[in-house]
């Protein structure tokens, strides 16, 4: 991809922002749009779709702010390969770090306030770029090892929302269970108060049995079968529940050890350094696991 060709777009909160950013890029990527406008923040997303996108905002809640919107509202996002640079203030340095390191962006530029390293922004655009062209290549196996991680992770919010829901079932079972007792309380109520003292002179009975028979008939016949009948409607609900995980059972199996074949894809990093302490320091910095190669003695010449 040539930088005449590549799509930046910065986004920023303070339009003289955005223009000085402009003003450093711009010299290699003559394709460099701003966005400063929150109202039109996905509008202009889905309009320039960048290859590279410049979070310039003054704070990092602002930032994940806007890209968490981008997900939200935009048609474009998810169908367009980018790559996120996260500008951030020195104080900010460590949670811009565990931002990338957790894949909330991709990399951070120290640049608030401006310092001295000036080419450092758009160096990491051309980094950005780079990576974009060899994910092209390798984008089908890092899709399917993201992919697996993802299924493997959806086991546990499958257990939590089939537990939620089959709280819910219970919840609602019981409640349903509590309403017919109480309505034949109530109407138990009804017909002893209407017997013993005609609801206040309300009312004059004189077939006390037949009343009560009537009554009963009412809770009987009328009142209790709805109930009923929507309380024995959640027990297909329940049964679902309770199945739905066992029919899982062996895709989550297959996905779980594609999860696992998935974690074994690990990076591999060389470092080169004549110095064992360096070597030792770089590999605790990075937390990775060296091996360490000896050079080999040059063999005298005859």
């Amino acid at each position: 991809m040539s930088n005449a060709e590549a799509r930046i777009l910065i986004a920023a909160e303070v339009g003289a922002d955005a223009d000085m950013l402009r003003g450093l890029l711009q010299a290699e990527y003559p394709k460099v749009a701003l966005s400063t406008q929150p109202a039109s923040f996905v509008e202009d997303f889905d309009r320039h779709r960048p290859q590279v996108l410049v979070l310039a905002f003054k704070t990092l809640e602002a930032a994940e702010r806007y890209y968490l919107g981008l997900y939200r509202r935009s048609v474009q996002v998810n169908a367009t390969p980018h790559r996120t640079l996260l500008l951030c203030a020195k104080d900010d340095l460590q949670s811009a770090y565990e931002l990338c390191r957790k894949g909330n962006f991709d990399d951070y530029v120290l640049f608030w306030p401006i310092v001295h390293d000036a080419p450092r922004l758009p160096m990491s655009v051309h980094l950005a770029l780079q990576a974009l062209d060899s994910h092209r290549v390798t984008a089908p196996i890092a899709q399917l090892a993201a992919q697996a991680r993802r299924i493997a992770e959806l086991e546990l919010l499958l257990d939590r929302e089939l537990a939620l829901g089959n709280a819910h079932a219970e919840q609602a079972r019981q409640s349903l269970q509590a309403a017919q007792t109480q309505v034949g309380a109530a109407l138990d109520d009804f017909s002893q108060r209407m017997l013993d003292n005609g609801l206040d002179a309300a009312v004059s009975v004189n077939h006390p049995n037949q009343v009560r028979q009537e009554i009963g008939r009412l809770n009987d016949a009328v009142v209790q079968p709805p109930l009923r009948n929507a309380a024995q409607a959640l027990q297909p609900v329940q049964r679902w529940m309770g199945e739905l995980k066992t029919e899982l059972a062996g895709p989550l199996h297959a996905a779980r050890a594609l999860a696992k074949q998935a974690r074994r894809l690990r990076p591999l990093l060389l470092v080169v350094d004549d110095d064992e302490l360096l070597r030792k320091l770089l590999s605790r910095i990075l937390g990775v696991r060296t091996t360490t190669s000896r050079p080999q003695p040059a063999r005298p010449t005859r």
